[in-house]
Order: C-alpha cells, then sequence, then structure tokens
C-alpha cells in the first residue's frame, strides 16, 4: 500500500468506528429500555441473600420486584449503581421512578465493583449505607447491585466485619 493511501484508510477507519460506536453509545445510554429482553444478562443474577430479619442483598429489581418487596414489609431500596457509567444510569433513574410510584425510599449509594471496600468511593457508600441502617433501625431495606454478586456482596460481607468488630 502507497503511503498516500494511508490517510485515507485511516480516516475511513475513524469514521467506522464512529458509525458503529454512536449507536452502541445511545443503546448503553438508553440500557433500561431494553434491559428487561436481555435474558442471559437475567439468568447471572444471583438470587437474594438475607442478612438478619431486616436487610436483604440482592439483584437490580424491576418493578414487579420492587411491588413484591413492598408487598413483603420492604420500606427502603438502596442502589449500588453507579449513574456515572453510562449503562447504569439508566437503570438508577428507572428505578428511582418506580420507587417512587411505589410509596418506597430509595437510596442511591455508588460503589464499584472493580475496586476493594477500601477505595474513596466505595468507603464513602458503605459508611452512608452503615448510618442510613443505623438511623432507621427495624425498617426492612434492600440493598442490591445489578448482578447481586458483587457490589452487594461487598456490602453484606462489609456489614458483618463492621458488626462483628463492633460487637467484640
Amino acid at each position: 500500500m502507497s503511503p498516500a493511501r494511508v490517510p485515507g484508510l485511516l480516516l475511513r477507519l475513524v469514521l467506522l468506528g464512529m458509525c458503529l460506536s454512536v449507536p452502541a453509545w445511545l443503546a448503553l445510554q438508553n440500557f433500561a429500555a431494553v434491559e428487561p429482553w436481555l435474558y442471559p444478562l437475567h439468568s447471572m443474577q444471583a438470587p437474594a441473600m438475607q442478612s438478619g430479619p431486616n436487610l436483604l442483598f440482592g439483584p437490580y429489581p424491576d418493578h414487579a420486584e420492587l411491588a413484591r418487596l413492598k408487598a413483603a414489609g420492604y420500606k427502603t431500596v438502596v442502589s449500588l449503581l453507579s449513574p456515572d457509567i453510562v449503562y447504569e444510569g439508566s437503570l438508577v433513574e428507572r428505578e428511582r421512578g418506580d420507587t417512587h410510584s411505589l410509596g418506597l425510599q430509595f437510596h442511591n449509594l455508588p460503589m464499584d465493583s472493580g475496586e476493594p471496600a477500601t477505595s474513596r468511593l466505595n468507603a464513602k457508600a458503605l459508611h452512608e449505607l452503615q448510618q442510613l441502617l443505623a438511623h432507621a433501625p427495624g425498617t426492612r431495606v434492600y440493598v442490591h447491585c445489578y448482578l447481586g454478586k458483587h457490589r452487594s456482596r461487598m456490602a453484606a460481607g462489609w456489614l458483618a466485619k463492621q458488626a462483628a468488630v463492633t460487637v467484640q
């Protein structure tokens, strides 16, 4: 290939990349609209995990699951999703609307599943969660991330560790 043709080829590759990435970004930006039909993701979600009588950790709840939680006596939902992540932002907004329409309290305490509990963002969210639970003793609370495997399990482990330290 002659050197004169390289800039034209690079320009075509850049344009092709833009043509492919813009629709992908738009789809991710509106992830909440397509998420209900993504069955492979749903099959990867972990089952909810009870931690004491009032605390449940699990995966992202749809409107029907939020209604079931409310019927079971849950009053508060804590999302560990990050609205700064393009595909999680629309999920947080959908959940904010769903919890409002059902009369549930909603708190968004963003965490990063790729970081340890001691990272600045995660430590802040975990301390806020601990404070929220301390100010609402006896309130049934559902805490979740998307799959219910990473951030929510990290929060459950961290809270259990804090409780063990406090008891000793």
